[in-house]
């Protein structure tokens, strides 16, 4: 099963839980593409004491985890995502359109 993701924030505990949903999907043999829109595309700047989002996520792309970021989100906000390559809202669409479940963080 393709499950899609969209992260719209940057609360640590989401953004976490977000990638590590990810990480367990993809450990029982799913395919995960999470797109970042939004606030969602500064994920990789939260620090937290408490939630290692980074660690997470770089963990999710390690086992074959997809990420892909707005590029305009990304403009907007002014930052890079070194986990993501630059998308739009076609490829969001796309991912929308081949996804069997899509889920919100």
């Amino acid at each position: 099963m393709l499950i899609g993701v969209m992260l719209e924030t940057i609360d640590p505990q989401k953004a976490f839980d977000c990638f590590r949903f990810g990480n367990a999907a993809l450990a029982n043999g799913h395919k995960v593409e999470v797109f970042l829109i939004g606030d969602g595309v500064k994920f990789e700047d939260i620090e937290s004491d408490t939630y290692d989002v980074f660690g997470q996520a770089a963990e999710f792309t390690a086992q074959g985890g997809r990420i892909i970021a707005c590029g305009k989100c990304l403009q907007r906000h002014g930052v890079t995502c070194e986990l993501a390559p630059l998308s739009n809202m076609k490829d969001f669409l796309d991912l929308i359109s081949r996804a069997d479940k899509m889920l919100t963080f």
